[in-house]
């Protein structure tokens, strides 16, 4: 119970903070694909893996670029609420829990 408690705090708030980070310096700086090697070993959750991290890369780029077009278009600090990732950082940790757990 403790690890899911962890898991769901700590992972939304790393991609959050990657995507925060996003293409500083002209670089891109996540490594999301060393995720599925860490999280599992079995191929069926491998494979699993690999389309929720697909995914989250597909989702990080669109964010990333509506993010500096919503900056392009507004001063640096802006107004309103620049696109974020929450939602989909959010469903990405929850499908990786449960690819986690079929890893026992």
């Amino acid at each position: 119970e403790f690890r899911r408690v962890l898991f769901k705090n700590d992972c939304p708030a790393r991609i959050k903070d990657v995507y925060a980070n996003a293409y500083k310096d002209g670089k891109e700086e996540h490594e999301f694909d060393a995720v599925c090697d860490a999280a599992t070993t079995d191929a069926g959750p491998v494979d699993e893996c690999k389309a929720l991290v697909t995914q989250l890369e597909t989702d990080f780029a669109d964010k990333v670029k509506a993010r500096k077009e919503y900056y392009d278009k507004r001063t640096k600090f802006g107004e309103g609420n620049p696109p974020n990732l929450d939602s989909e950082a959010e469903d990405f940790c929850k499908k990786m829990w449960e690819v986690i757990l079929k890893e026992g």
